[in-house]
């Protein structure tokens, strides 16, 4: 199972005990991210899906999705300002591929967030471990690496891309953390992208850049590639 169980029956419990109750095994996340966070209750907040009731303390992560997308935007556009010599189109595309909702997801499952959050939805939560297992399978690598190349039946020169989509809550779920951290440092851009920043590169170097797929399959291929 990569993410929290599917509880039998709501718990109601008060104050500290609930606190506990829900932040129990957070404190990997805190560990992973190398941010120790102040207001535990933010964390909580960033981790839960609009689906699980069990939490009574917060709301679900929407808010802090929609604040995470804004701070993890303005950052990203100064990376690539910053450190991609290019021309503007190449820097736009760059930046796209950089804050997508595939990219995100790939990180949250590279680090093992997805086994944290918290949601009651058997769906979502199948979805999650079918996306988490591709991932291990070809070793967390980023976007262009979600195509499987395979021949027509019909024709071995037409050659076909098969592509999983990720659940856009594992994407949603790092925009949450996000705008987690960003509240619980005072509001600190500085601060976000300190924890953020080392967690984007498989290696640490900044020279690393993740390939657009759809761009780096058509290069390669050409007109023979049709997407099933």
């Amino acid at each position: 199972m990569g993410v929290s169980p599917l509880p039998k029956k709501r718990i109601c419990l008060d104050g500290k005990a609930m606190v506990e109750f829900l932040f129990n095994g957070l404190e990997e996340v805190e560990k992973t991210i190398g941010y120790i966070f102040k207001n535990k209750l933010l964390l909580i907040q960033a981790m839960t899906h609009s689906s699980y009731k069990n939490n009574c303390l917060t709301e679900s992560y929407n808010e802090q999705e929609w604040i995470g997308d804004r701070v993890l935007g303005f950052e990203m556009a100064k990376f690539v300002s910053l450190n991609c010599q290019d021309t503007v189109d190449a820097k736009s595309a760059t930046f796209a591929t950089l804050t997508s909702n595939e990219f995100w997801a790939v990180l949250t499952v590279r680090h093992g967030i997805h086994k944290h959050i918290k949601l009651c939805d058997n769906n979502l939560t199948a979805k999650i471990d079918a996306f988490a297992e591709q991932q291990t399978r070809n070793g967390h690598q980023h976007m262009h690496k979600f195509f499987e190349i395979v021949e027509s039946v019909d024709d071995p020169e037409l050659l076909f891309a098969t592509f999983t989509e990720p659940p856009k809550e594992l994407a949603d779920v790092w925009e949450a953390l996000a705008g987690a951290i960003f509240q619980d440092s005072g509001f600190s851009n500085d601060i976000t992208w300190a924890v953020i920043a080392p967690l984007l590169v498989p290696d640490g170097k900044i020279s690393y850049w993740p390939k657009n797929p759809v761009q780096t399959i058509h290069r390669k291929y050409g007109k023979a590639l049709q997407f099933a």
